[in-house]
């Protein structure tokens, strides 16, 4: 039985608001699509699906609180921002975090996440402060190993911060508590009539009193699930001046009111270990309150003297009603589909359990088509899992369990699925009925949690169907075991995985079926990914490699004459905000959905500098103007990032084919959002898109009649995480522009003409932010009037303020250009600043590069090339699939017949284009003289692989730099890119990303000890200091580090081993696994081979030595 009141889909729809969600990835999104039934909509119709999914895995929705992680907002949103009530850019810090935290909290009144246009919508409605937001694991982690801080004070609180002034500190004390009973409860209905209980201790001295109130609330919901927040009444201290700028200190208290019990994380508790848990994180709150430190504010906690524990009473989804109506209406014309309990008690779900488990208890009923369970053993079978289930100590044929059903109400599914699947051995998919749109879906999944692989094997995959309906005022819920899931919900099922589900009306069902379980099938029921390498080695050098104008500047000698793409156009976009939703009273909140009301860009060309602005009073499609117009000046930016000859004209032999950057700041979430739909028309269309659907790294759009193509980047793609203001501060070369003001909240959709048209200046509450809770001062409300004043009206404000964001992020592009440029790097030809580093770091490594330098051949150590039979017959048929794939002449193509005369041509002669030997790494081809002409006798030439596809058909001077930049790579040991997948496996386990704390320089076992990191408080500095602890084994190698030493191989004393220097990663030669004695030899015989170590730049031998042995 259901007791109380649950929010019916009407209710939830009219707040659509989303509940708590774990980030989720693509597959398990997938799930939920085809859970819902709408696997044919993925990626669409947000808000209905995740209501339907919520509602059926029983997640409960409050009108005042919800829970997301930013993994699962950044999937979702379609790239919208979050809006901080001040500006769009306010809170995108969390968002931008959300690939480096697993999961981050975000909580009203901090965040709403709304739902429109079917899509969701991020608004914060305070400032996050501190250090944002996060999990409770994750806080709880990050504070571990630290204890609150607890002073002696006369006031009887929970002191961490001394006041200034005691004697006032201890009167507000005093007055903040007045009135008030030190203990009581208050019961209060909800809005959708949820009951919840406020507790309130208004006498907190100690952490211990805290910990016992929270054990207190706990004992007194009689171990029933329930979800848990809490507030604290706090007393704040804060520095005041006075008319003549004397700073005096002043204190104040907060109640604990129940609406600000958003500000701490909630929980549901179902076991006496999430208390535990939960006690725990409101102990990592407390010492994050006192770590607060006034660098930024002259106001700050200093006390806990009173707290507020609310309490909601969830309503658990009991199955075990046995409704005659509810049962006829799901089996009557699905005999086939579903099995009908034929028990009367409510242990319906695990009689469904024991029919899915037992299909061979079935007879044959005389003249019956179809097959039955026999009703008493499955009923016997059920009793015996309920004792199983609930530890019970009776038997399962004891008076005790006829009168233990006589009063059972079933079980709580959402606690009890998962007890069962392990007690059980089991897995279970649970399939729940929509009533709304009348279909069957799979809404929760519970799997055994094996210890081993090999158990996997034997677990069984049972379905179970629960149904809901409402009897006498309350909800009442039936299980049933299902014979044929796929019947029960319209799709297709695969075979092998069990999981994924198609959609049989879909027009690419077969096609996606198919190469599912052909991939299934392959994989073992398996997802797995898979790795593909390039066929043959290359120098990685990415600023030739990738960059053809350079290339072909330095093949043709005049490498002077390169030239970064220094002329590109900023952009901006500006919004306004329209009132989705108000209301007011002790659950008080506000919610907004971003409209675009202007755009703004500055270009910047040979002719100097150039604004445009469209906004709102262009008409409803100023972003397509706008847009319009940015392609007409994309193409002066265009011809002027071109090479001209001396006769002032495009010098055509230069390739380049860059596309005309277009830059935002903080776009990449934003800005690009809200036009990307005006991206898509009759004259321009998105020919690339690189990102995720809520964030676009980079956008090209290619207008078809001009045939010109514009790329969105972000600007802080360049940068770290930074805000605008800053970038122009730190990167503008003592640029003096300052970034303007805007009072973001003193309009909205409904009043912005009648504000904007005003010609008087805005007035300093105009730029308060009511959510933010800030003020502007004076000085900066000075400088505003001081921009104000050249301008007529507000609208051209407007104007001045959205074209400043644009023109002052010139100056600090131009310092990034240039900063890149030194190393021959041009930034817009990279995505990012990661990629820009990384071309920089293997610059270096080949600054001394000649193209016209004298590099011998390397020596291929391998076993010389021998050519079989085998290998010839697949390389005569390649190349025959390969002319005829171009529709080139195969009648005279080499054949078959031909081997003995290609196996001596290979043994005798080298690669004709670089002169190589043949090896079995490097392994001879045959190169077209004639590119025109096929694969025939007279028309080829013995080639190695890396000449035949880098040089052959190439421009001879291109040809020439790819050979030396080949041999030049080969005889420094330099990196070439992997093509051995089980090199790349191995070397790929090490690879971890984030920041390195380098501590140990070197790493000698038994020798040297353990480091580890120390912050000093005091003086705020990182030390660094030695444990007494020795380093025992080597447990990994970094193979691409990105330290200064690697990067310019210049000799330091803590580098012992290799001359003083550290050198990147070479190339791969072969591989061998230190996994056996005889390996093990094998590595040590390289070691000690002198023709090796010719190779190894004055390695020390007995270091090596050393080291191996350390390994080993």
């Amino acid at each position: 039985m259901l007791h109380g009141r649950q929010l019916s889909l009407a209710e939830v729809k009219a707040f659509r608001i989303i509940n708590s969600l774990p980030a989720l990835c693509i597959k398990e999104w997938e799930s939920i699509y085809t859970a819902v039934g709408r696997t044919n909509y993925y990626g669409q119709f947000v808000p209905e699906v995740l209501t339907d999914y919520c509602e059926q895995n029983n997640i409960y929705w409050f009108a005042n609180c919800i829970l997301l992680s930013p993994n699962l907002y950044v999937q979702l949103v379609g790239g919208q921002d979050l809006y901080d009530g001040s500006n769009e850019n306010g809170a995108n810090q969390l968002v931008n975090l959300s690939s480096a935290i697993k999961q981050i909290d975000l909580e009203y009144p901090q965040m709403l996440i709304i739902c429109v246009s079917n899509q969701l919508q991020g608004i914060t409605l305070q400032s996050t402060g501190g250090n944002g937001f996060s999990n409770i694991s994750d806080q709880i982690n990050q504070f571990k190993g630290q204890d609150v801080r607890e002073l002696d004070n006369d006031a009887g609180t929970l002191l961490y911060f001394l006041p200034e002034n005691m004697e006032q500190f201890i009167a507000t004390v005093s007055e903040a508590r007045q009135g008030f009973a030190r203990e009581r409860t208050i019961g209060k209905t909800e809005d959708l009539g949820q009951l919840s209980e406020l507790h309130y201790n208004n006498v907190i001295q100690s952490l211990s009193d805290i910990e016992e109130f929270v054990d207190k609330v706990y004992e007194e919901q009689h171990h029933q699930a329930f979800k848990i927040q809490f507030n604290f009444g706090v007393i704040y201290e804060e520095f005041k001046s006075d008319q003549n700028d004397q700073v005096f200190v002043d204190y104040g208290y907060i109640l604990p009111r129940d609406t600000r019990i958003q500000e701490h994380a909630p929980k549901v508790i179902q076991f006496e270990e999430d208390i535990n848990e939960y006690q725990q994180n409101i102990k990592s709150e407390i010492i994050n309150m006192q770590n607060y430190t006034l660098d930024s504010t002259r106001q700050r906690y200093i006390t806990i003297y009173s707290m507020m524990i609310k309490t909601f009473n969830l309503q658990p989804q009991i199955v075990g009603a046995s409704m005659k109506e509810l049962i006829d209406f799901h089996c009557n014309g699905r005999k086939n589909v579903i099995y009908k309990n034929t028990g009367n008690n409510n242990n319906c779900y695990l009689e469904a359990v024991a029919k899915a488990l037992h299909p061979d208890l079935r007879k044959s009923a005389e003249g019956a088509k179809e097959k039955r369970y026999y009703p008493d053993e499955i009923i016997r079978i059920s009793k015996q899992l309920l004792i199983q289930v609930l530890d019970l100590s009776f038997d399962s044929k004891s008076r005790k369990m006829t009168d233990l059903l006589k009063t059972f109400d079933g079980l709580y599914i959402t606690k009890y699925a998962n007890i069962v699947s392990q007690k059980l051995k089991i897995n279970q998919d649970i399939y729940y009925y929509n009533n709304e749109h009348k279909n069957y879906y799979r809404g929760l999944q519970e799997m055994y949690q094996c210890e081993s692989e090999n158990d996997k094997q034997d677990i069984k995959t049972i379905d179970i169907l629960v149904v809901e309906s409402e009897w006498e005022g309350n909800k009442i819920s039936h299980a049933f075991a299902i014979a044929n899931k796929q019947a029960l919900t319209g799709l297709k099922f695969c075979p092998h995985c069990n999981s994924k589900a198609f959609d049989p009306k879909d027009k690419n069902y077969s096609r996606d079926y198919e190469k599912h379980i052909i991939k299934c099938k392959n994989n073992e029921g398996k997802i797995v990914k898979k790795v593909k390498l390039d066929n043959i080695q290359k120098p990685f050098v990415p600023h030739i490699m990738q960059n053809k104008t350079y290339q072909y500047l330095l093949a043709n000698g005049r490498q002077h004459e390169f030239k970064p793409t220094q002329y590109f156009i900023t952009y901006d976009l500006e919004t306004v905000p329209k009132i989705v939703n108000k209301k007011f009273g002790k659950s008080s909140y506000q919610m907004y959905e971003l409209f675009p009301q202007s755009v703004a860009s500055t270009i910047r060309n040979k002719q100097g500098i150039k604004k445009i602005f469209f906004s709102q009073q262009d008409g409803d499609d100023f972003i397509v103007q706008q847009l319009n117009q940015l392609f007409k000046e994309a193409e002066q930016v265009n011809a002027d990032n071109q090479y001209i000859t001396e006769a002032c004209t495009i010098d055509e032999t230069i390739p380049y084919s860059m596309e005309v950057s277009i830059v935002g700041f903080n776009s990449s979430r934003f800005d690009i959002s809200l036009n990307i739909q005006q991206m898509q028309c009759k004259d321009w269309t998105i020919s690339n898109y690189i990102g995720s659907p809520t964030q676009a790294k980079q956008v090209i759009v290619h207008h078809k009649k001009l045939n010109l193509k514009v790329k969105f980047v972000d600007m802080l793609t360049y940068l770290q995480l930074m805000e605008l203001k800053q970038a122009a501060k730190d990167f503008g070369d003592g640029y003096d522009d300052k970034k303007g003001l805007f009072p973001y909240e003193a309009f909205n959709t409904d009043n912005i003409n009648e504000v904007l048209s005003k010609s008087e200046p805005f007035t300093m509450e105009d730029f308060n932010s009511s959510l933010k809770k800030t003020k502007i001062t004076q000085k900066d409300h000075q400088i505003y009037l001081e921009d104000a004043k050249r301008l007529k009206n507000r609208w051209d404000y407007l104007q001045f303020y959205n074209e400043q964001d644009t023109y002052i992020m010139i100056k600090p592009l131009m310092t990034l250009i240039s900063l890149q440029f030194k190393y021959k790097i041009d930034m817009f030809s990279f995505m990012s600043m990661a990629a820009c580093s990384n071309a920089i770091k293997y610059a270096k490594a080949y600054e001394d590069f000649d193209i016209n330098g004298v590099y011998p051949n390397f020596e291929d150590l391998s076993q010389k090339f021998y050519l079989t039979e085998n290998y010839w017959q697949s390389k005569v048929r390649e190349y025959q699939l390969q002319d005829k794939h171009q529709r080139r002449d195969t009648t005279d193509n080499v054949q078959d017949k031909d081997y003995d005369y290609f196996k001596q041509l290979f043994k005798d002669s080298n690669c004709s284009i670089c002169g190589c030997k043949f090896t079995f790494i490097n392994k001879p081809t045959l190169d077209r003289i004639d590119n025109l002409k096929g694969h025939s006798k007279d028309n080829v030439q013995p080639c190695c692989l890396y000449c035949n596809c880098f040089c052959s058909n190439k421009d001879k001077n291109i040809g020439k730099l790819f050979i030396q930049l080949r041999k030049y790579c080969m005889i420094r040991c330099l990196p070439t890119n992997l093509t051995d997948i089980d090199v790349y496996h191995l070397v790929r386990k090490w690879i971890t990303g984030g920041l390195s704390n380098v501590m140990h320089r070197v790493n000698r076992s038994g020798i040297d000890f353990i480091k580890r990191l120390w912050y000093d408080k005091d003086n705020k500095k990182v030390t660094v200091l030695t444990t007494d602890h020795r380093i025992i084994n080597v447990v990994g190698v970094d193979f691409n580090s990105l330290y200064p030493s690697v990067m310019s191989s210049e000799p330091h004393k803590f580098i012992k081993y290799t001359t003083g220097k550290m050198y990147m990663c070479g190339s791969q030669t072969g591989k061998i696994i230190g996994d056996n004695d005889h390996s093990k030899q094998t590595i040590l015989r390289i070691i000690n081979s002198k023709k090796d170590l010719q190779l190894m730049a004055n390695y020390s031998l007995q270091k090596l030595k050393d080291i191996f042995k350390r390994i080993t």
